[in-house]
């Protein structure tokens, strides 16, 4: 099966659903495919790729907001932040109805893990992760390849570039 080519390996790929993995299995399959120099270039773009890959997960795991003192942001809270929160909040409460608390022990919300974000960082990452994406799919034409590997990317890929 591992001698079908790269449709094969690509579904392979694409059936891993944890982002972790599959940049393990890429660097695995890296250090065993390219060549030295190969693989320094593959390393450098890799990262570039992980740190885009950290901000798209930030902005799409995130909890958004806005706030009428901030006009023109979005404001994207950190999800650990807001679990950190309604856990405290859910204590209060069970304190209040049992008699225990008062507004005095109430925690509100750490501001500083929140982030705003306006229209022009928002364009900018976008612009990063167009650049990584451009970046990743120039990569495969500088690798040694086959046409015939080429052509199995599909039209959506060909006319990405």
């Amino acid at each position: 099966m591992l001698n079908a080519g790269v449709r094969v390996s690509m579904a392979m790929y694409a059936a891993i659903r944890n982002s972790k993995i599959q940049m393990d299995v890429l660097e695995a399959a890296a250090r065993l495919s390219l060549s030295t120099e190969d693989l320094e270039l593959f390393g450098a773009i890799l990262i570039l790729v992980k740190r885009a890959g950290a901000k798209r997960h930030k902005l799409a795991h995130g909890l958004w907001g806005y706030s009428d003192d901030l006009p023109n942001a979005l404001l994207l809270y950190d999800p650990d932040e807001v679990l950190i929160y309604s856990a405290a909040t859910t204590e209060f409460i069970r304190a209040v109805l049992k008699g225990e608390g008062d507004s005095s022990s109430f925690t509100t919300m750490d501001k500083s893990r929140i982030f705003v974000y306006r229209e022009k960082e928002l364009a900018e990452i976008l612009a990063e992760m167009k650049t990584i994406d451009h970046l990743t799919k120039s990569l495969l034409l500088l690798l040694p390849r086959t046409q015939t590997e080429l052509m199995s990317y599909g039209p959506s890929y060909h006319a990405s570039l």
